[in-house]
């Protein structure tokens, strides 16, 4: 039997982790919304007025992680990430479960390693303010900035769903 508080306390979580999953998820659409825009304009200005912005190449090279990730964790809660389950559906409940489980566990610990290890590359290009060579000012930390923050919200989303097995 599981106890009460420990439901409510995974009912919590699970209603952050949903919550930021769609605020992630608003971004991902966000960005790429302007990033599709800036691509037109790019486009239609180097075709109509032979003026292309500048630097849109390198500025689409720093929002794609911001695309990326967020769009990760939207699907990793929502349960619409590939799976291949040809072998999962010849299990039985119990054991798929247990497997799942596995697969969860295995998924926190790698996301948050890759938290770490992206923090660190964060840290070091923000400390020396590393710059994208292009025609206009661009921080490379913003991108790089993507990948600790998506894969922490990855790792809290791995959480939520081993706590969810647990509570349930």
């Amino acid at each position: 039997m599981v106890n009460p508080r420990a439901k409510h306390i995974a009912a919590l979580l699970d209603t952050v982790v949903r919550r930021i999953s769609a605020v992630f998820g608003w971004v991902s659409g966000s960005v790429l919304l302007i990033l599709a825009l800036m691509v037109t304009v790019d486009v239609s200005g180097r075709y109509f007025f032979h003026k292309p912005l500048p630097a849109a190449p390198e500025t689409s090279v720093l929002l794609l992680p911001w695309i990326v990730f967020p769009a990760f964790i939207c699907a990793l809660v929502s349960g619409s990430h590939v799976r291949v389950s040809l072998l999962t559906d010849r299990l039985s409940p119990r054991v798929r479960s247990r497997f799942l489980l596995f697969t969860d566990i295995g998924g926190l610990i790698l996301f948050c390693a890759i938290t770490c290890w992206g923090y660190v590359h964060f840290q070091e290009s923000f400390a020396v303010r590393e710059i994208m060579l292009a025609a206009i000012f661009l921080p490379w930390w913003v991108a790089k900035l993507a990948l600790p923050i998506g894969a922490f919200i990855i790792a809290l989303g791995y959480l939520n769903r081993i706590v969810q097995h647990f509570s349930s």
